[in-house]
């Protein structure tokens, strides 16, 4: 698949049921055009990539949250629209992101979301998010490789910092996980 045919997963929520009996819940793969900072990325090699890739959330007036979708050498294989928010949240459920991760078979994920407030330091919430995300990225096989946050002029990366590494070194271990 060519970067400029990156798929926006969507949920099926979305859409109109058709008249029938039942009706199966599923998500849709479209292809349309993105915005082309993230479609112009071809692989990631750090937070400035996806800084640069999802510039376009720096300037909304609400927050949005997006997991960019990661083949096995962090080719991106999808971008998906996991929520929007107000001016100062946005909500975030792990079985969203990780949904949409199964269904375009991406090998890791990243998080990535806008402060509308211009300051990229994260909240006590996107800390508590962050660490959930690492628990159920262990469980899905499907690691969480990163959370950036854009603030106006900078961003905040999670892995950077180390966090990432941390949040995943307080995980219980199990019996034979050595």
């Amino acid at each position: 698949m060519s970067s400029q045919q990156l798929p926006l997963l969507q949920d099926a929520e979305s859409r109109t049921a058709p008249p029938c009996s039942s009706w199966v819940r599923e998500m849709i793969v479209t292809y349309r055009n993105r915005p082309k900072s993230a479609e112009a990325l071809e692989r990631v090699t750090g937070s400035a990539d996806v800084a640069r890739a999802f510039d376009f959330l720096r300037d909304l007036p609400h927050e949005e949250v997006w997991a960019l979708l990661l083949s096995a050498d962090n080719r991106p294989v999808g971008i998906y629209l996991v929520g929007k928010g107000t001016t100062s949240e946005a909500s975030v459920a792990p079985r969203e992101v990780f949904k949409a991760a199964i269904l375009a078979n991406a090998a890791a994920t990243i998080l990535v979301h806008n402060h509308p407030s211009g300051n990229s330091v994260p909240s006590a919430m996107d800390r508590k998010v962050t660490e959930e995300l690492i628990k159920a990225a262990e469980l899905m096989a499907i690691p969480l490789l990163d959370h950036v946050i854009l603030g106006l002029e900078d961003r905040y990366s999670f892995a950077d910092r180390g966090l990432i590494e941390e949040y995943r070194r307080r995980l219980p271990r199990t019996a034979g996980s050595d």
